[in-house]
């Protein structure tokens, strides 16, 4: 099977590197921010290191807007905490 997805960049020059049908490609990614940049025209030095991908959320860690997290004080809640007056 070719490499396909986000690889540890071979070449050293980002964190991760997508690959396609075996291929580097000029997508990369450098703390989570994805940007565009050529490979260098030699071939990657192997072995190619796949990069573990977060675990998607089921959601349970989410609130809904008018929560607040458990022991943080809630500054949306009209009060004019923030030094703003509500009238």
């Amino acid at each position: 099977m070719r490499a396909e997805g986000w690889y540890c960049d071979p070449y050293g020059i980002h964190s991760d590197r997508w690959f396609s049908d075996g291929q580097p490609t000029n997508l990369v990614r450098d703390e989570g921010t994805e940007s565009r940049d050529e490979p260098p025209p030699r071939e990657p030095p192997l072995p190619l290191v796949p990069v573990a991908e977060i675990q998607v959320s089921d959601g349970s860690d989410l609130l809904r807007a008018d929560e607040t997290p458990k022991g943080r004080r809630n500054y949306m809640d009209g009060s004019g905490a923030l030094g703003v007056g509500f009238n």
